[in-house]
């Protein structure tokens, strides 16, 4: 993603872009949510696909075991939150939580 991984561009794309979560894929974005796209991230994104560092790869092995406050966030993104106060109020979980949750590591 060109932007934060709850910045869909294009907004059109949204449905997609979650219908595509919803099947077991994911969306990835080195950016930190909240990150608007623009002109010079689409370059730094193309930049992963022209070296071939962004490739899609097939199903882990083995099952990655998610945490609790990972599996409510999932759902709440999955019933359609998209922002993290609005995952955090499907998901029960505190703002401060939702965020620390979704911070790359």
């Amino acid at each position: 993603m060109a932007g934060g991984i709850d910045k869909a561009y294009p907004q059109a794309n949204w449905d997609l872009f979650h219908e595509m979560v919803s099947a077991g894929g994911a969306l990835i974005s080195e950016l930190a949510p909240g990150t608007a796209p623009s002109r010079i991230r689409f370059l730094q994104r193309n930049r992963l696909i022209a070296e071939g560092i962004a490739k899609p790869y097939a199903a882990l092995s083995f099952p990655i075991e998610l945490t609790m406050n990972q599996k409510r966030i999932q759902d709440a993104m999955r019933a359609g939150a998209r922002f993290p106060d609005e995952i955090a109020a499907e998901s029960g979980l505190s703002l401060a939580t939702v965020l620390n949750e979704l911070r790359p590591t």
